[in-house]
């Protein structure tokens, strides 16, 4: 791992990977270097809604020059929440907890657009592939399809929506119900209904 303290405008990242890259083999002469380099680019930035930024961030981690990028956006009390949370513990060893914590998680879940510990524990675990999450015990995945299954069958209109599921929304006769006219929904409806 080669760590460089850098400080870079987002928007000359592009410019800059050449030297950066540079500066890897420099340290490292390893010939499988280049197809093994990834670049953490941390960003503190509270507000990530502007378009720019949005855009700056594809821009970045969809080129596919010289590294795989990673773009970690942060706000620096987030990151003072996420030290004070941990307190003593190893932070490595914290997050990697935390992310099948489900009071975390739900946390999370609650306030999607807000910042805080758990949202930063959050990107961390997802711009940084190497991170640990750890389970304890047998952890029981239910399927979507059967969660979707479930809740069909024990609504009071069961009937009617498992005839809409297996008739439209599992039909491969057309692309999308959302380019259907209704009337050839509705007709479609009859038909599955058994009306003529």
């Amino acid at each position: 791992m080669i760590w460089r303290d850098l400080t870079i405008k987002l928007s000359k990242i592009l410019d800059e990977q050449s030297d950066l890259f540079k500066a890897c083999q420099d340290v490292c002469d390893d010939p499988d270097l280049d197809k093994n380099l990834s670049l953490l680019v941390l960003s503190e930035k509270l507000d990530d809604s502007s378009s720019s930024f949005k855009q700056s961030v594809l821009d970045i981690e969809e080129d596919p020059y010289l590294f795989r990028k990673y773009v970690l956006r942060y706000a620096s009390d987030e990151v003072t929440q996420l030290k004070d949370k941990a307190s003593n513990q190893n932070i490595s060893n914290f997050i990697s907890e935390q992310l099948s914590n489900e009071e975390t998680f739900q946390g999370y879940k609650d306030n999607p657009g807000e910042s805080g510990w758990q949202p930063l524990t959050y990107r961390i675990a997802i711009k940084l592939p190497f991170v640990i999450v750890k389970t304890e015990g047998k952890v029981e995945i239910t399927s979507l399809w059967n969660k979707k299954d479930q809740r069909l069958t024990s609504h009071k209109n069961s009937d009617l929506l498992i005839v809409l599921d297996n008739n439209i929304f599992n039909n491969s006769s057309f692309d999308s119900i959302e380019y259907m006219e209704s009337t050839d929904i509705l007709s479609l409806l009859s038909s599955s209904l058994g009306d003529k």
